[in-house]
């Protein structure tokens, strides 16, 4: 008997564990049904176009047409292409979290761990024929009944992960810039992709349009994360043309402000020393670039986010959890971070971070 898409997307998840690697296919599945939906859309107009033809339903022909223009700009499909890319950069960053069909070396193991792996892959066989005889059995069903059923032909999402992730993201990112350009999170995303395939200048165009997008008047914390790895980190290729290198040595001043990165990152450690400046993740950025830079102490870094507490803007959930784990990689910083664990404890009482 077919699978609705229901059954099929609870398979998936109940069939999970909840490690990193398997979160992040679940993730890559679901973002990527998305845009599956976003593509069938595209495609139906022309199904459309022939029915409204026919019943001469002009005015709605053209609404149609108006609105596919912007269907990949849609903040669904933005959110969702946004969520494929990161997961596939995810996936660059962590090579090692592929599909799992690495040969294990049991001459290294002892004779317990010799038999729980065999036992391990003694399961994963008879589950992958399982899967096999499954597939083969709804395919017959599907014939003898000459109905086109519902199959998933990659329900575990393995396809999605024999990809190149970089040559992946691209492409999604590249389509965020064509049809969401007005977006903030289009640029970041767009630098994210660019410094990693080493192409500094777009990834500084990148940076600059993001800029120009920012509402938060300059305290959009991505966007200084991704400015101090622009500085840290991005470079031209080698044998760039001396006039390429003279407008990236030039832009990326204009992208300090004509400061060193050192004082640049000092002015912002007084702006956001104020609690009516910056957002707890800003603050946390900004404590973290003063450690990369080495300005000041580890507990300098720390007492920018700790001194006003919590009594600053931006503070949620997620902010507090990456902030604590800043604060318990500084060395020497412990009772600082045990100080924000009780703030946020207070903060969010049910919350098992804390």
């Amino acid at each position: 008997m077919a699978l609705s898409s229901n059954e099929v997307f609870t398979r998936r998840f109940f069939s999970c564990t909840k490690s990193i690697e398997v979160l992040t296919h679940i993730f890559l599945i679901l973002t990527v049904a998305v845009e599956k939906h976003f593509e069938d859309f595209h495609e139906d107009q022309f199904d459309f176009h022939s029915y409204c033809i026919r019943k001469v339903t002009l005015r709605t022909y053209v609404a149609l047409l108006r609105w596919e223009d912007k269907v990949f700009g849609n903040d669904t499909y933005v959110e969702a292409a946004g969520g494929v890319i990161r997961n596939y950069l995810h996936l660059h960053d962590n090579p090692t979290q592929g599909t799992g069909t690495t040969e294990l070396d049991y001459s290294l193991m002892t004779a317990a761990e010799r038999k729980k792996a065999k036992s391990v892959a003694r399961k994963k066989k008879i589950k992958a024929e399982k899967k096999a005889a499954e597939k083969a059995k709804l395919e017959a069903e599907k014939k003898k009944d000459g109905k086109k059923a519902f199959t998933d032909e990659d329900p575990d999402g393995e396809e999605f992960l024999k990809k190149v992730p970089l040559d992946e993201a691209k492409k999604y990112a590249a389509t965020l810039v064509k049809n969401a350009p007005h977006n903030v999170n289009t640029w970041l995303l767009q630098y994210d992709v660019c410094s990693r395939r080493g192409k500094a200048l777009m990834a500084l165009k990148a940076l600059f349009r993001a800029k120009a997008l920012d509402k938060e008047n300059g305290m959009n914390s991505e966007i200084f994360k991704r400015i101090i790895d622009f500085c840290q980190n991005v470079e031209l290729a080698e044998g760039a043309l001396p006039a390429v290198e003279e407008v990236f040595t030039s832009e990326r001043a204009t992208l300090l402000e004509g400061k060193s990165l050192n004082d640049f990152v000092s002015d912002w450690c007084k702006k956001v020393g104020s609690a009516s400046f910056g957002t707890l993740s800003l603050k946390m950025e900004v404590a973290k670039a003063m450690v990369s830079c080495t300005i000041g102490s580890a507990t300098d870094a720390s007492n920018l986010i700790i001194t006003d507490g919590l009594e600053v803007h931006g503070v949620t959930l997620a902010a507090c959890e990456e902030t604590l784990v800043f604060l318990k990689s500084l060395n020497g910083t412990e009772s600082e971070a045990e100080k924000f664990a009780e703030l946020a404890k207070g903060r969010y009482p049910l919350s098992s971070k804390f």
